[in-house]
């Protein structure tokens, strides 16, 4: 039925890592692309646990000041992207996320999604009956919970 609480045990060691892309240079944390509308040149990195803490805890900075606003996208694309057309000034970066075109923003989502190492957290679990294949929620909270 529909709005039913299912409690499962996952095993994450059963999770198999995501193949690293053989067309992307690993070698370090920057990673450029060109936007299709834009035309933009931009240089990203893949976050980090830090970057996440810090998204965190802007999103609730923001949240406090206006919760009908939580701009968490942009917050972290503001987060990822590390040079817009060679300049790695904050402002330009805010600024330009700020004026990005969504479909700009979704093809530079979908690259960071393809190249970023990663594991695949879904697993099939029994729901009434059937198997259904279910995404593992990994967020930071499943590793620093909230009290």
């Amino acid at each position: 039925p529909s709005g039913e609480t299912v409690t499962q045990t996952f095993d994450l060691s059963e999770c198999p890592f995501k193949e690293l892309s053989s067309d992307v240079d690993y070698s370090s944390n920057s990673f450029a692309i060109k936007l299709p509308l834009a035309k933009t040149t931009i240089k990203f990195k893949i976050l980090n646990g830090n970057d996440e803490k810090q998204i965190e805890s802007d999103l609730k900075a923001i949240a406090k000041i206006n919760p009908k606003v939580i701009p968490e996208l942009t917050t972290r694309l503001k987060y990822s992207i590390i040079e817009v057309d060679g300049s790695v000034e904050k402002d330009t970066i805010s600024n330009f996320v700020d004026n990005m075109l969504s479909r700009d923003s979704f093809f530079l989502r979908q690259e960071i999604q393809r190249i970023a190492p990663d594991i695949d957290l879904s697993q099939e679990i029994e729901v009434g009956g059937e198997s259904v294949k279910v995404a593992i929620p990994m967020t930071v909270n499943f590793f620093w919970p909230q009290s």
